[in-house]
C-alpha cells in the first residue's frame, strides 16, 4: 500500500477492512466526495466516503476496502473475465453520472477503479485531482493525470481542454 493509505479494522468486527487516507492539502478529495454523496438519485459505481477527521492539522479519509481492478487482472483473471462486460458497463455509467454533474475525473486508470469481490460492481476511487465545471465545454489548462494515462490533449500543454472530454 502507497504511505498515504493505512489499513483499519473495526473493534467490534475485525473481519471487515477499512482504508485511511491521507488527504493532501490541495485535494478536492472530500469536496467531491461529499458531493456525489448529495446528488440524487446516488450512483453506486463511486467509493463511499464513510468518514473523515483531522489529526494534527492532516483530513483523513475513511473509505471501504476493495480490490483494484489491476490486483484482480494479476490474481483471478478468470473470475474478472466473466463479468468484463458488467465492469465495463458500470465505468461507463460512473463516467457518464460524473460527468451529468459536469465533474471531471482527470485520472483515470484500472488502479482507480475498484471492483467488488461479492458482485464485481465497478467503483471509481481518487477524486484527488478531480474538477467541477460549468459544462463540459468549459476548458482548463494544466497537465493532471498520470503518465502514460493522460489523453493527448492534456500532454499537449500549448492548449486548453475539456476536462470532461478529456476524461472519456
Amino acid at each position: 500500500m502507497p504511505p498515504n493509505i493505512l489499513t483499519l479494522f473495526r473493534r467490534s468486527d475485525s473481519s471487515k477492512e477499512f482504508i485511511a487516507k491521507k488527504v493532501r492539502e490541495e485535494s478536492n478529495e472530500l469536496e467531491t466526495l461529499k458531493l456525489l454523496y448529495n446528488f440524487q438519485p446516488r450512483s453506486e459505481h463511486f467509493i463511499s466516503l464513510l468518514d473523515s477527521f483531522q489529526v494534527q492539522s492532516r483530513t483523513w479519509a475513511i473509505l471501504p476496502k476493495m480490490g483494484t481492478v489491476t490486483v484482480h487482472i494479476l490474481t483471478a483473471p478468470h473470475r474478472l473475465s466473466e463479468h468484463i462486460s458488467q465492469i465495463c458497463w458500470g465505468l461507463i455509467k460512473g463516467l457518464g453520472y460524473l460527468h451529468q454533474h459536469d465533474i471531471a475525473h482527470r485520472d483515470i486508470k484500472p488502479d482507480n477503479l475498484l471492483v467488488s469481490k461479492e458482485d464485481f460492481c465497478l467503483k471509481v476511487i481518487d477524486f484527488d485531482i478531480a474538477i467541477q465545471v460549468k459544462d463540459e465545454d468549459e476548458e482548463v489548462d494544466g497537465e493532471y493525470g498520470t503518465e502514460g494515462w493522460m489523453a493527448p490533449e492534456v500532454k499537449a500543454r500549448s492548449s486548453m481542454y475539456s476536462p470532461i472530454r478529456a476524461d472519456r
